[in-house]
């Protein structure tokens, strides 16, 4: 009986000894700051038009584009065209465009109209899965190009 009073004397000074309170330790709050993720897609290269929005159906227009910094020139079944376009992250809005007209076939020159209409009102642009897609101030989405070769 005294070895059970010994030993549990001996757990309450030991339990009397402890600290109740728990070391200080300076925490950081948590960071707002994103890390940097990848840089932005660039616009530069060349693109083939891959839809246009309310295009007939069974007509097909083949079209490029070529972004160069600010310049862009490209080519279409009927016709080719020029422009400078500033691009400021996700604005972007083609001045100046030029357009070079060649014959083609009447329903393929009504696409065309629409093509350079929407080149004309394209004032944002996004990358989508692969696809670089001009819409106009509205955000309506008017044309898609692939990354061409």
């Amino acid at each position: 009986m005294r070895a059970i009073g010994l030993t549990l004397t001996l757990a309450m000074a030991a339990a009397g000894c402890a600290t109740t309170q728990a070391p200080s330790v300076a925490v950081a709050p948590p960071s707002r700051a994103q890390p940097p993720g990848p840089p932005p897609p660039t616009l530069d290269g060349a693109w083939n038009l891959a839809m246009v929005r309310g295009a007939p159906q069974g007509v097909r227009l083949a079209a490029t584009l070529k972004i160069q910094n600010d310049r862009v020139e490209g080519v279409s079944d009927c016709g080719a065209f020029t422009a400078r376009a500033p691009n400021l992250g996700m604005d972007l809005q083609f001045n100046g465009l030029v357009t070079n007209e060649q014959t083609c076939n009447a329903n393929v020159r009504a696409l065309d109209k629409t093509f350079i209409d929407a080149l004309s009102s394209t004032r944002m642009v996004q990358m989508r899965a692969g696809y670089l897609v001009l819409m106009d101030e509205r955000g309506r989405e008017q044309l898609y190009f692939a990354r061409g070769g």
